[in-house]
């Protein structure tokens, strides 16, 4: 048992926010912080896994992506789009020419990120993941990012509700390792579409109670993405920023 000021030198770096890629979304006071649970949702294909891996290359901390739900050539034309600039399409072709080397140095480049790419992890396989990444670094991520929870598999965790055991899962692995944990997510109803700003009750099978933080993404026109702060436990809720947003070039940058 601790008292307040001893449980935070306890702690250590709980709560210590990581470095921000996006200023729009820490002027608001969001931040994503070791030690919690983050969920980011969003309707299929509207950016959740480019908001992610934009966060994960640029914010420059140690990282496991656990992509479960997209493969590994996908990953390296986002990566490879992320890091240099150039359109995906290009990319892709210049690998399909065996011209690939530009884009293998760029992201060789890269070595705070592994990638797991299991479809269907359970929670043995991540906790093995995770601690196999804290033996070879000398220390745990400070980001985990799955992607996503439908893909993890909960049958080792509960006969009953089992997304609820996932997220619990989910939630004390953060608090296990001071990490980050990022947690993408899918949207029910008319916001699959990406076209509405969704609320906190479009989340599929309603896992707003255990996060400390929920992002909602939507595409509001051409050229942007919108990000629905729904959930924040540190700083304001009920606000909307925008991010600069060209798919096929893979990278967010805030609005000017």
């Amino acid at each position: 048992m601790f008292t307040l000021a001893r449980a935070r030198r306890a702690m250590g770096d709980a709560g210590e926010p990581l470095p921000p890629v996006f200023r729009t979304l820490a002027a608001r006071d969001f931040h994503f912080r070791r030690g919690q649970l983050v969920a980011v949702a969003a309707g299929p294909g509207v950016g959740k896994s480019i908001l992610s891996q934009n966060i994960a290359q640029r914010s420059r901390c140690p990282t496991l992506y656990f992509s479960a739900d997209s493969d590994a050539f996908t990953m390296y034309l986002r990566g490879a789009a992320i890091a240099t600039g150039h359109n995906m399409k290009d990319i892709e072709r210049s690998v399909n020419a065996g011209q690939a080397t530009y884009y293998d140095n760029a992201l060789n480049a890269i070595q705070h990120i592994r990638y797991d790419y299991n479809p269907s992890p359970n929670a043995d396989d991540i906790d093995e993941a995770v601690d196999a990444f804290a033996l070879v670094y000398g220390e745990y991520p400070h980001l985990i990012v799955i992607d996503n929870l439908k893909n993890v598999d909960a049958d080792d965790l509960a006969e009953t509700n089992k997304i609820e055991a996932v997220m619990l899962f989910l939630k004390t692995l953060a608090h296990r390792t001071n990490s980050c944990v990022v947690m993408l997510h899918h949207l029910t109803g008319q916001y699959t579409d990406g076209k509405t700003m969704p609320p906190m009750s479009a989340l599929i099978d309603k896992v707003d109670k255990i996060p400390e933080g929920i992002l909602m993404l939507w595409i509001p026109g051409h050229g942007s993405l919108g990000v629905n702060v729904v959930k924040n436990r540190t700083g304001e809720r009920d606000v909307q920023v925008y991010l600069e947003y060209a798919p096929a070039y893979a990278r967010l940058e805030d609005l000017k």
